[in-house]
């Protein structure tokens, strides 16, 4: 089964304050550039079943992606 890796590289908020240990995060900012991660890659490939979030710090937006693109999202 082929896999789909997209990173959010280049997506300032998150990786920012994610990979700079930063004390502050925008959540809303964060949010949406997830999402829109998630939109591109469900919109690139639209075999995609499921998405697994392999990042700790991601599961608390698990909720709103899978709201929008409609698919199981996965997290450790």
């Amino acid at each position: 089964m082929p896999h789909v890796i997209l990173g959010t590289e280049g997506e300032e908020e998150f990786s920012r304050a994610i990979l700079n240990d930063e004390m502050e995060l925008n959540v809303e900012k964060s949010k949406g550039k997830l999402v829109k991660i998630a939109r591109k890659m469900t919109s690139d490939y639209p075999e995609v079943g499921g998405i697994v979030l392999e990042c700790t710090n991601m599961p608390p937006y698990a909720a709103a992606i899978q709201r929008e693109i409609g698919l199981r999202i996965f997290d450790i």
